[in-house]
């Protein structure tokens, strides 16, 4: 039988994939390749969306509360409990697209001895409640980075601190009126590329992904 409260559905959830929005971008426009979270939701049998616990319970920020997805038995149980409705393929990617712009990260958790996610969260550094204390520490010895990892420009960095803004997990800070990015830290999220105003982040192929 599916989990049905939320207490329930986290003791069944292991740890957490971060997925990247890859983000390309030229002179003119941004496009957001959603392919992998594409293909995690085309294989789901069906696609919930609720509210997100941790947001509703502490209200630290105001960052989007009905973005969190849930699929298959997850999604059922959900829509059984009047907790989360169905929606399309369409609208769970344009959610992910709202939530990205919102500075949230999508992170997959994954059931024990199950790789294929049953909830897709957009989640924040200040009410998650998985992530904040990670982050409080910065270590994640429970988070499983993308596969993907930021690299800067140097020479385009103007130093103007929106990406230092938009890391929740604080691998970048302004010293001396210059860039400090720790790459080591990167989950590979790829928020910090989208609103680059130089276009100076990447994302690009991680060198040692962990599995």
């Amino acid at each position: 039988m599916a989990p049905e409260t939320h207490q329930e559905q986290e003791d069944e959830l292991d740890h957490g994939i971060t997925l990247p929005v890859n983000v390309k971008i030229d002179v003119y426009h941004t496009v957001f390749d959603l392919t992998e979270a594409r293909a995690i939701l085309s294989k789901a049998r069906r696609i919930a969306v609720g509210d997100c616990p941790c947001r509703t319970e502490h209200h630290n920020c105001d960052a989007p509360i009905d973005v969190c997805l849930s699929l298959d038995e997850q999604a059922d149980a959900g829509i059984r409990g009047g907790g989360s409705h169905e929606i399309t393929l369409d609208q769970a990617l344009a959610t992910l697209k709202r939530s990205h712009e919102a500075g949230l990260v999508h992170m997959a958790y994954v059931a024990k001895g199950n790789d294929r996610p049953k909830v897709l969260c957009s989640c924040c550094g200040c009410c998650c409640n998985t992530l904040r204390p990670m982050i409080e520490k910065g270590t994640y010895p429970l988070i499983l980075t993308s596969h993907l990892i930021a690299e800067d420009d140097h020479d385009k960095c103007t130093a103007c601190g929106v990406c230092v803004d938009r890391c929740i997990f604080r691998t970048r800070q302004l010293v001396d009126g210059e860039l400090v990015y720790d790459a080591s830290q990167c989950m590979g999220c790829g928020v910090c590329v989208s609103t680059c105003p130089t276009a100076t982040i990447k994302m690009v192929p991680r060198k040692t992904h962990k599995k």
